[in-house]
């Protein structure tokens, strides 16, 4: 059937048919990827046990570093924004450096930018930043009692009544 209805078909067109089947029985091309995170430091979900004093962020393709921005947070606390692209890496990686290492505690960086393709791009990471097990340990403040304890004058010898001589 399908022979007989591509014999009665003008030449010319039956080329173009058998050519849109083709087309259509192909597997579509895989789309143009748009950018990614390809990498984080500290990694997202990481717990990191020594100092933290920068963020970095790499992206599978350039950005405009005139429009990237970190921002680190803390209990939705804001400890530091800012970003700067590293040299050297074709405008695909960032770096926030700290002003002083991270105290420990768990932690989220907003970051949001502009691809090469003009797609406005934006996410977050999480980490933790783990107690150093070697700093010292500090004594909780004293109590008001244990204060008052220390200040009152101590109790009189066995034996001694209080106003004797």
């Amino acid at each position: 059937m399908l022979l007989t209805l591509l014999k009665r078909i003008i030449p010319g067109r039956r080329v173009l048919l058998l050519a849109a089947a083709a087309a259509c029985a192909l597997p579509p091309a895989p789309a143009a990827a748009h950018t990614r995170v390809e990498m984080t430091a500290p990694a997202d979900g990481d717990t990191a046990h020594g100092a933290v004093r920068e963020v970095r962020l790499r992206f599978s393709r350039g950005v405009e570093g005139a429009l990237t921005t970190l921002s680190l947070s803390r209990d939705g606390n804001h400890v530091a924004s800012g970003g700067t692209g590293v040299p050297q890496t074709d405008g695909r990686e960032y770096v926030l450096a700290l002003p002083r290492p991270l105290d420990p505690g768990a932690y989220e960086v907003q970051w949001k930018t502009v691809g090469a393709d003009g797609h406005v791009l934006q996410g977050s990471f999480d980490f933790v930043v783990a107690a150093d097990p070697a700093a010292p340990v500090t004594a909780p403040p004293p109590t008001a009692a244990a204060v008052a304890a220390e200040a009152a004058p101590p109790p009189p010898p066995p034996g001694e009544a209080a106003g004797e001589v």
